[in-house]
């Protein structure tokens, strides 16, 4: 079964913080084997849909046990950029305050 958490990062203030979700599928020799994120940019979506997709075919054959490493799958590798919007347009590639 995969196993979900979240990765937690220090913001620029003790009372700030970001959280990376992240899947991991377990595979039979429990030895990594690979690893995808997507959205680094945050705004770009596709990978995002992929990383969906692929999520279920992963989940089907951890059960099945055709798995034979673990894949890590980290769907929003950016979590500041994802919320940096102004005036309704998103603007996750570069860090407002310093560029």
């Amino acid at each position: 079964m995969v196993e979900r958490r979240w990765e937690e990062l220090a913001g620029l203030s003790a009372m700030e913080s970001w959280r990376l979700p992240v899947l991991v599928y377990r595979g039979a020799s429990g030895r990594p084997g690979a690893y995808l994120q997507a959205a680094l940019h945050a705004d770009e979506q596709p990978g995002v849909a992929v990383i969906h997709e692929l999520a279920a075919l992963l989940e089907r054959a951890e059960a099945e046990g055709r798995l034979k490493e673990n894949v890590t799958l980290v769907p929003y590798a950016n979590p500041i950029g994802l919320t940096q919007v102004i005036a309704g347009r998103h603007l996750g590639r570069f860090h407002l305050a310093s560029g």
